[in-house]
């Protein structure tokens, strides 16, 4: 995830993912289908500037660590 007002350039995906701008007035659906709300917590607060991925203790149980 990328937070810009001024870009130039090419989006390129990879073998990470498919790389889109979505404007934030038309994220409330993607966010909903993908569980972001805490993911944009490091955009809209001054407190946190990155997140990480944390593996629990089952292979498919994750949590998100906000910095």
């Amino acid at each position: 995830m990328f937070k810009t007002d001024k870009y130039e350039g090419t989006l390129r995906s990879s073998d990470e993912g498919e790389m889109r701008w979505i404007d934030r007035d038309n994220l409330d659906d993607y966010v909903l289908v993908n569980n972001f709300m805490d993911l944009l917590k490091v955009f809209d607060m001054d407190c946190y500037n990155e997140f990480m991925y944390e593996r629990k203790d089952r292979e498919n149980d994750w949590i998100i660590r906000l910095y």
